[in-house]
């Protein structure tokens, strides 16, 4: 009975790993609540592509998700010595994922690899709907508030997002923002 009963549960999780786009998740314990860390499967121009992505869940929610974007070009980060110390998919854990967590929001960020413009916020909002999915399908209800906060290139997004996807985020916050679509502001002067 326990064999049955095992196998069961490892076919449940083979089941449910098929049909996340989160491919190669590793879920771990973090201060706070839940993290899984990982490749996800996203599309830039019709073109499959896996990206870097952290989503953490807290272990008190308060029913909202902020979307961390990133400024810079993408990838690692690397100390004066040249270890490595961070990934763009973590780099607004300083700034804004651990506090988030901590008031209860989840957190997800995605590598874009330096990808901006509307290319960039294609990236992100594609992102975004696969957390708010996958957040559902793991137990938790769909978020009742998204919110996204860029930093740099980032606030581009953030900027983009707030104005060309109301219907997705509720709210922008934009730290130190480049501009992130200088063929969009060119079209709003």
């Amino acid at each position: 009975m326990k064999r049955l009963l095992a196998a069961v549960v490892v076919l449940a999780m083979e089941v449910v790993a098929a049909q996340s786009p989160f491919v190669s998740a590793v879920e771990s314990v973090v201060h706070g609540g839940r993290q899984l860390k990982g490749q996800v499967a996203l599309e830039i121009e019709g073109k499959p592509l896996d990206k870097r992505y952290v989503l953490r869940m807290p272990s008190t929610w308060n029913g909202s998700l902020v979307i961390g974007a990133h400024g810079g070009g993408g990838g690692n980060n690397f100390d004066r010595s040249g270890k490595v110390i961070g990934t763009d998919e973590t780099a607004l854990d300083d700034v804004i994922g651990r506090h988030a967590l901590s008031k209860g929001f989840a957190y997800a960020s995605v590598d874009r690899d330096g990808t901006g413009g509307p290319a960039g916020l294609s990236l992100t909002t594609q992102f975004t709907n696969l957390v708010r999915t996958e957040m559902t399908r793991r137990g938790l209800s769909t978020p009742r508030r998204t919110y996204i906060v860029g930093l740099s290139a980032g606030g581009g997004i953030a900027r983009m997002a707030a104005e060309e996807s109301p219907a997705l985020f509720d709210g922008a916050l934009i730290i130190a923002g480049a501009g992130g679509d200088p063929d969009g502001v060119q079209r709003r002067a």
